[in-house]
């Protein structure tokens, strides 16, 4: 038979409540797996095996997931979104995309099955399975939570055992990936159990036809995660901690513990020694520091290990609506209050280094990485999204005494240097932050600098869009100076970013806080040489939010 080219996901599932009272009620698809939803991980690993067109099935209320898929996926994938009318039953929810599936005219005769929760990897990669009736098992301990196969010497399912009460010794489990060839057995088979009234429809009767027809194989996964049981999810979640090219992460489970070592040693010495002289009324905001090493050969930092999703995590992915946001950042602003109430002096030049020189420098460094990256920087004027912008060379000349004004006014006091929402881990159960990766440093080493900073890390992963950036959510045209900028933001974003202002106000100057955001977004761009369009849509993100900073963004 012929590898199918369509793949089904099915999504239509509500959450379990162990996932919900965390992750709010957004669908298992969408809960997110080191930055990016379980989907979009699918999604890129069945792209690698030839997918080219996905149906997806989800509840007729869903918005964030279409929207999700369309930005992330619409130019690489071909997506088609099959709202399932009413709840019966995973196998209701198969049967509709199955007919989605089958009103187009398509020589493929198979299709490729996938639960919306389920991340998988074939044992080598292999595509030449998918031309096979199959499905992927794996050992599980609880197989009271499992739909068990029976398989003979030739690898044949003989027979399933759906949830027994007691374990099973032996049987593995179905994970949720099924190879059906064809599928119209399948169709049939679900069609059949519909028109009898059945009112949960599941994925077993679909497999019926290929079990008793002795065509059914089962294959080993060689890697899987479920993500629609808490445990498993959050087993998931340790094991792809994210870590930057130059740092190592690893886990002690029994110890609940993370040690961090880095091979950039000078940046990771402040890093350690921000832990160590926190006051330890600050301290609490932190994971406790447990040990740390500072030889050449050994540069270590061992910290408490908390599973909470990061902010970041929150707004792409989970759903959470404008009160929630009111309450986060009232708190954030009284966390801020406890840190400015360490206020120290700075050094005069420590402010300028950071907010100009290195902007300077910076710029200089990804100019010097390419012809085109060169003539952006050059450009006089650029458009985006059919806006005319200054470019860096008239801008760099009005933001210098900008810059002066921004330096004579520093509200020096303890910062963690790089508050961005990846860097904030939240328990909503609980209502308890964890600040994660402080900087070290601000200008020169140590735990004080500008406040402001901190603000305005935080208002650019809202307004600046820097979550939904780094996670290359968008899709940039454009050549010659003249660019649209698509990204993927949450629905609500102007709520959030209105609540944000407002649990600040009176704090900052909300000039100020801009400005300083639009230098941040245009720094940057050398540190993300891994991927060309995330340096420009990073660059012209700052040149616009500083062109509106500085009343130029409707210029002739």
């Amino acid at each position: 038979m012929t590898h199918p080219q369509t793949a089904i996901i099915l999504a239509a599932g509500a959450p379990p409540p162990s996932l919900i009272s965390i992750y709010g009620k957004t669908c298992c698809a969408m809960l997110p797996i080191r930055g990016r939803p379980a989907i979009h991980r699918s999604l890129g690993y069945l792209a690698q095996l030839g997918i080219r067109r996905a149906i997806v099935g989800v509840r007729p209320e869903e918005t964030r997931l279409p929207e999700f898929l369309a930005h992330s996926f619409g130019q690489r994938v071909e997506i088609v979104v099959r709202r399932i009318p009413e709840d019966r039953g995973p196998g209701y929810s198969l049967l509709q995309c199955l007919d989605a599936w089958a009103s187009d005219a398509r020589s493929e005769q198979g299709v490729l099955v996938v639960l919306g929760d389920t991340l998988f990897r074939l044992e080598n990669d292999s595509r030449e399975l998918l031309g096979e009736s199959f499905v992927l098992t794996g050992p599980v301990e609880d197989s009271e939570r499992w739909c068990l196969a029976e398989v003979d010497a030739d690898g044949r399912v003989t027979r399933l055992e759906d949830k027994p009460r007691s374990n099973v010794p032996g049987l593995p489990a179905l994970i949720g990936v099924y190879g059906l060839n064809p599928a119209r057995d399948a169709m049939d088979a679900l069609a059949a159990e519909a028109v009898a009234g059945s009112p949960s429809i599941q994925l077993r009767h679909a497999l019926r036809p290929y079990i008793e027809s002795g065509r059914l194989r089962a294959h080993t996964a060689a890697e899987w995660t479920d993500c629609g049981n808490l445990d498993r999810y959050n087993e998931a979640r340790r094991r792809a901690l994210p870590a930057r090219e130059f740092n190592e992460l690893s886990i002690d489970p029994l110890r609940g513990t993370i040690t961090k070592r880095s091979r950039n040693r000078a940046k990771f010495l402040n890093e350690i020694n921000y832990y160590r002289l926190l006051p330890p009324d600050l301290s609490i905001f932190f994971p406790r520091l447990v040990s740390f090493g500072i030889a050449p050969d050994d540069t270590f930092l061992t910290l408490e290990y908390y599973g909470y999703p990061t902010l970041s995590e929150m707004w792409l992915f989970e759903g959470f609506g404008p009160g929630f946001w009111q309450r986060t950042f009232r708190k954030l602003g009284q966390i801020i209050d406890c840190f400015a109430k360490h206020t120290a002096e700075l050094s005069p030049g420590a402010a300028e280094a950071l907010y100009w020189r290195k902007t300077l420098d910076r710029i200089a460094a990804w100019s010097s990485q390419g012809a085109e990256f060169q003539n952006l920087v050059a450009a006089p004027t650029l458009t985006l999204d059919g806006v005319v912008l200054e470019g860096w060379p008239r801008l760099q000349a009005a933001l210098e005494p900008r810059v002066r004004q921004l330096c004579a006014r520093t509200q020096a006091a303890i910062i963690h240097g790089d508050l961005c929402f990846p860097n904030i881990l939240f328990d909503p159960v609980n209502d308890l932050f964890k600040f994660i990766d402080p900087r070290g440093s601000f200008g020169d080493a140590g735990i004080y600098g500008d406040l402001r900073y901190d603000v305005a890390k935080l208002l650019h992963s809202i307004d600046g869009a820097y979550d939904c950036l780094i996670q290359d959510l968008f899709r940039l045209d454009g050549e010659g100076g003249v660019f649209r900028l698509d990204v993927y933001h949450p629905s609500n974003r102007p709520e959030v970013t209105g609540a944000f202002w407002e649990a600040l106000r009176g704090r900052f100057r909300r000039d100020e806080i801009r400005f300083i955001e639009g230098l941040l977004f245009v720094s940057m761009t050398p540190l993300h040489a891994d991927s060309p369009q995330r340096q420009k849509a990073l660059f012209l993100t700052g040149v616009r939010i500083l062109n509106e900073v500085l009343g130029h963004e409707n210029m002739p």
